[in-house]
């Protein structure tokens, strides 16, 4: 019998994870990043931008935006996962193509 994951025993930041799983999406606005960061981990490549009123903040002198993508398999309760651009970026409004659709570290789990 398979157990359901759940966040207890996940770690909130880990600077070890990096991209562990990828999906194909139609025609949906789409950002591409070099070493942005979420929850302490250093990604790079095309993120879907989350369907939400106001995917795009400032926070702490860098644009953060919400994106659809995983944490160690699971969806955060309330929005989504939130990338923080330090760096140069790509904005498509209709992208078609493969998203990280996953971020965790198989170390230590």
């Amino acid at each position: 019998m398979s157990k359901e994951k759940s966040w207890e025993n996940i770690p909130h930041t880990n600077s070890d994870a990096v991209v562990e799983r990828y999906r194909e999406v139609l025609d949906v606005l789409a950002i591409c990043v070099d070493k942005a960061s979420v929850r302490g981990a250093e990604v790079s490549g095309w993120f879907e931008v989350a369907d939400c009123a106001n995917p795009f903040t400032f926070e702490r002198s860098s644009l953060t935006v919400e994106v659809k993508c995983h944490w160690y398999g699971l969806k955060p309760d309330k929005e989504w996962m939130h990338l923080r651009v330090s760096n140069k970026y790509q904005l498509v409004r209709r992208y078609t193509g493969s998203v990280v659709d996953n971020i965790e570290s198989l170390k230590g789990c």
